[in-house]
């Protein structure tokens, strides 16, 4: 995998948004990063969103290589982010003061790296018990650590012993645990400012469907779309609204938002298949959707209609 030549912070241009159709309480808006000279395929993945509308997210470049590049979408403007010496960098939260985290691979032994951008200076975050810092994302949709306002980090690690993750929650008091009772396979992808994390895990057997959990005041609780194959939980704000993405009926997946207890779908319009990531304050939602053309990958922001007044 090849590292585009780039450090740290490199303002790029203006993004490249596409208003999309309003779909039921939200309005949509498309987001691809600039196209890439030479690329036969590109994807953009977009997975944190703070109460700015700042946006965090991926870009992927297929031609002779592959590139990843993690990116800052902040009042239209795109700047790239590249963690120095590394394979490949993904920008996967962000919070109200800018603060940034993310994966980058090739800098340690056995994979991807953690780590923070604060104030344009990168900084690693190391996992405890664990020599080489092994981490477990999502590269292939988005999902990764999150960071909170009160600069408390979200990760996965495999879990010491075997080849199974789990969710660590990094705060001044330490670090906690994040993996349901029963589970054999637990992920945590998302979390707000009253330490309340949500994320999704296997019970029983690797090999389970999904489910979604939420993880407040030690307590865990089921997070399941009715009538969904499988459920995960992606994404929390303050007022406690979770979005994620659920199998249906129907094929491919469909984000959801579930508020005051009442799940509806999010669904990109005209898309193939959609994931919610995250949600801020206001209840803006980021995630992805799937083009029914060539089924690439664009980044989304839904907007609640409410906000527009």
């Amino acid at each position: 995998m090849h590292k585009s030549a780039r450090i740290g912070f490199v303002a790029v241009g203006l993004a490249l948004l596409a208003q999309a159709p309003s779909a039921g309480n939200y309005a949509f808006t498309s987001i691809d990063f600039p196209s890439s000279v030479g690329s036969i395929r590109e994807d953009t993945l977009v997975s944190g969103i703070n109460d700015h509308g700042q946006i965090a997210g991926s870009h992927v470049a297929e031609g002779t290589t592959i590139t990843i590049d993690g990116f800052l979408l902040s009042q239209g403007v795109f700047t790239l982010i590249d963690v120095p010496a590394s394979d490949y960098t993904r920008a996967t939260g962000i919070n109200n003061v800018g603060q940034i985290v993310g994966d980058a691979g090739g800098v340690r032994l056995f994979g991807s790296e953690y780590f923070l951008l604060n104030g344009g200076t990168f900084s690693p975050v190391l996992l405890p018990g664990l020599p080489f810092g092994i981490g477990v994302t999502d590269s292939g949709s988005g999902g990764g650590p999150k960071i909170n306002n009160r600069g408390e980090v979200l990760v996965n690690t495999l879990a010491p012993g075997f080849f199974l993750g789990h969710g660590l929650l990094f705060s001044e008091r330490g670090f906690t645990e994040i993996a349901p009772p029963g589970s054999v396979l637990a992920l945590a992808w998302g979390l707000n400012d009253k330490d309340e994390v949500v994320g999704s895990y296997r019970a029983g057997d690797v090999n389970a469907y999904d489910q979604g959990y939420l993880f407040s005041a030690g307590t865990y609780t089921n997070i399941n779309v009715p009538g969904g194959l499988w459920t995960l939980a992606a994404g929390i704000n303050n007022n406690g609204q979770i979005v994620g993405a659920y199998l249906g009926p129907r094929l491919g997946a469909r984000g959801f938002v579930l508020s005051h207890g009442i799940f509806n779908s999010i669904d990109f319009p005209g898309a193939a298949q959609t994931l919610a990531w995250d949600i801020n304050n206001i209840g803006q939602i980021v995630g992805i959707y799937e083009d029914t053309r060539n089924h690439y990958a664009h980044g989304f922001v839904a907007t609640p209609n409410y906000a527009h007044h």
